[in-house]
This record gives structure tokens, sequence and C-alpha cells, in this order.
């Protein structure tokens, strides 16, 4: 299986039960100022095997298990916050950060989404396990050369589940697909509970406003204008809106095109609604006679 991007990763720390969840769920998935995904190395994923001579030949191979089941992640500009829960470092009420000989990181489940070279959608997750990051780098900055930020490097070593069910024993789970049912399975097994509803799709964003730009906004009777909506946020899930005229006497307006026209003297109010929320915006167009 040959995996393509590495679109997000979950991580939710858990107390020492390894159970119940501690703070809030980690998500880094290329939000701004909240860390992006740039790597991921699993290894460990089978044992050295060992042979066993008998009867002058290798009689039987030693093959069941897995071997020291790690993941390496590069992780860019993660949030220090999120990066000391996982390290397990102390913050004071002065809000200085300690760590020292007990210091101690938490269990955390870990969950990463990619996709196949068919696009099918690729999840796989560590049901237990605890990070170190092992140094911070500070280097100097070159003035005649631009900046580009490096990622971090993040260490996962993996052990595996004591939960009951069918992860009990088990490192790792895996599934391919968009089935809701199985992919809230393996979220709850490894996150401790679903995301959304179990659904992996992109998380929804609604929107907050609409403004609209008339071009003119002055016209003479029988010539045409445009009507330029702005939805925000610029990555609203549904960005879809109506337009409608206070007067078609005036002016009409096409719902979704923005074309208008002119139509007799006067003053019409052009208003946008989007479909997610009922957000409202207007602008005010002159019709002139012509001549």
């Amino acid at each position: 299986m040959t995996l393509v991007g590495f679109k997000r990763l979950y991580v939710q720390p858990f107390m020492a039960d390894r159970k119940t969840p501690a703070g809030d769920l980690i998500v880094i998935e290329g939000k701004t100022n909240e860390g992006a995904t740039v790597s991921a190395e699993i290894s460990g994923l089978s044992k050295e095997p060992t042979k066993v001579a008998g009867s002058n030949i290798d009689y039987y191979i030693s093959r069941k298990g897995l071997g020291d089941v790690k993941a390496d992640f590069g992780i860019l500009d993660l949030p220090e916050e999120a990066s000391d829960r996982l390290a397990g470092y102390k913050t004071a009420d002065t809000k200085i950060v300690y760590g020292g000989n007990d210091t101690e990181a938490p269990y955390s489940g870990v969950l990463m989404e990619s996709e196949t070279l068919a696009g099918d959608k690729v999840l796989f997750g560590f049901f237990s396990g605890t990070f170190t990051r092992e140094k911070i780098s500070l280097e100097t900055l070159d003035p005649n050369k631009t900046y580009e930020p490096k990622e971090d490097s993040f260490s996962l070593s993996a052990i595996a589940s004591d939960a009951e069910g069918d992860q009990n024993g088990q490192y790792f789970g895996k599934y391919i697909g968009s089935d809701e049912t199985t992919v809230a399975e393996l979220q709850r097994q490894v996150l401790g509970a679903p995301i959304d509803g179990g659904s992996t799709t992109e998380p929804t964003v609604p929107v907050t406003g609409i403004t609209l730009e008339a071009t003119p906004k002055e016209v003479k009777v029988g010539e045409s204008f445009t009507i330029k909506p702005t939805v925000t946020p610029s990555n609203a899930t549904d960005s879809t809106y109506t337009l409608a005229s206070s007067d078609s006497k005036v002016a009409t307006i096409t719902p979704v095109a923005g074309k208008g026209t002119a139509v007799a003297p006067g003053k019409v109010t052009i208003t946008g609604t989007t479909t997610d929320g009922n957000k409202t915006g207007t602008v005010e167009v002159t019709v002139v006679a012509a001549g």
C-alpha cells in the first residue's frame, strides 16, 4: 500500500489509567498557528525472525508478534502548550513551564489520516504510547536568505492496548474506506470517542457574513451592472447565496450570477442571503434616466 500525503494527526493524552482523557483532543491539520503535519515514519511492524534448527535443517521460524513499534513525526509549528502536554512538562501558576527528574509523558492515543493512490481514506492509529521530543534547536538567521521554518521531530513509542475488545493486546488499528460506523469505532478505540460522530470529512466551517460590491453603483436605464458577493470566511463549508432586488421595477438581479439590469430611474437595494446561517449583506444601486 502506497500512502499519498499526511492530511492530519489526532492525539488524545490520557490519565494514568490509559482510559480517561486528559484534556482536549489535539488536532494537527494545517490551521494557522495550530501546527501542520509534515511526515510520519512507522517502524517495528515485524519481528526479526528467529530460526530453530532440527534434523540438520531450519525446522522452525519464530515469527509471531511485532518489533519495537515506533513512529517518528515531523510536525511544523506545533503550539508549545500542546508540545508540553505530550512531553509531560509542568506549568506553574507563574506560567513558567518546568521539566525535570519527575517529568513523565502521558500515555496517548494517536490517529493518522492519509489516502491511497486510488484516493481511498486511510486511518492508522496507535492505541497507546508516549511521546518524546529529544531536542529543541535554535539557529541564527542569515539576513541574505529567506527564512524557511523547519519541522520539529517527535517520536512515539507504542505499547499494546489493555482495553477490552478486539484491540486488546494489539498495538495499532488500520482502516481503509469511508464506512462511518467503522471509522467511528476505530476513533473510539484510539481516541476514546468518535470525532464528530465518526466522520473524517473536512470539519464544517460556518459562514460568518457576506458583503456585496456593485460595479458600477450608478447606471443608466437599460444598462447592466454586476454584483460581486464575498462570503466570509473564505474557507466556509457552504458559501452559496442568493441575490434579490428590493424593487424589480427599478432594477432586476439574477439570484446567483449577480447580473443586474437597470429598468427605471430610482434607487434599489440588492440583498445577498447565505444558505448557511441566513447571513445577509446589502448594497445600493442608483438608476438614472438614459440620455
